[in-house]
């Protein structure tokens, strides 16, 4: 009973693991965005023509130099939402999330962006994240 018992936590232990390296690898490509919700501090809606891309590189031997470039242009009734960071990205919590490092011209570590992984599929994916405006972020991907 205890063999049971020790088998079964160790292969949730192994799957939940697991769970974060297989987002890591379906998230890794290059992204066209096709849709931006913003939704300010008040509770409104406001939807912006969205132009740009997100690049995501896996690298599978180290985490440390998983890779992404986010540059998007966003023009709504609410105002202008012009992103061009890049940075590190790391998957946490079972593949739901992903925190975004962002780093300056030299290198530097700047700002983490914790992101929420919407949905994610081979060909679509969600990013829902807060701005410093309190305002929250939803914006619809889909693969190149």
């Amino acid at each position: 009973m205890r063999n049971s018992i020790l088998i079964l936590l160790l292969s949730i232990f192994a799957f939940s693991c697991d769970k974060e390296k297989q987002t890591s690898k379906k998230i890794s490509g290059d992204w066209t965005p096709v849709s931006h919700k913003i939704t300010a501090d008040e509770g409104l809606n406001y939807y912006g023509t969205i132009n740009g891309s997100l690049s995501i590189t896996e690298n599978e031997n180290s985490a440390a130099s998983n890779n992404f470039n986010w540059s998007t242009y966003t023009n709504s009734d609410i105002g202008v939402f012009d992103f061009q960071f890049n940075g590190r990205f790391e998957i946490i919590e079972k593949g739901g999330y992903m925190n975004l490092i962002k780093f300056d011209i030299a290198g530097t570590p700047v700002d983490t962006n914790k992101t929420r992984i919407y949905t994610l599929t081979r060909t679509d994916m969600s990013l829902e994240f807060s701005d410093d405006q309190f305002r929250t972020h939803f914006v619809v991907f889909q693969k190149n």
